[in-house]
């Protein structure tokens, strides 16, 4: 989500549109935070399960 905001603002979209956008995102990571126990991890070895587990720790999003 964070990737396409910018592909987004790249291409001119409203400042309202990007609000709202930045919002969603937010609003994301929030229920990321409060609920990691929710979070699925599509395809992925357990190696990169717990690679992505422990960026989301140092990033915040996981409690």
């Amino acid at each position: 989500m964070e990737t396409a905001i910018e592909i987004y603002r790249i291409h001119g979209a409203s400042r309202e549109f990007l609000y709202d956008f930045q919002n969603v995102i937010e609003d994301v990571k929030g229920y990321q935070r409060q609920n990691p126990h929710r979070l699925k991890l599509a395809d992925m070895t357990e190696v990169e399960k717990e690679l992505l587990r422990k960026e989301m720790l140092e990033k915040g999003l996981l409690g």
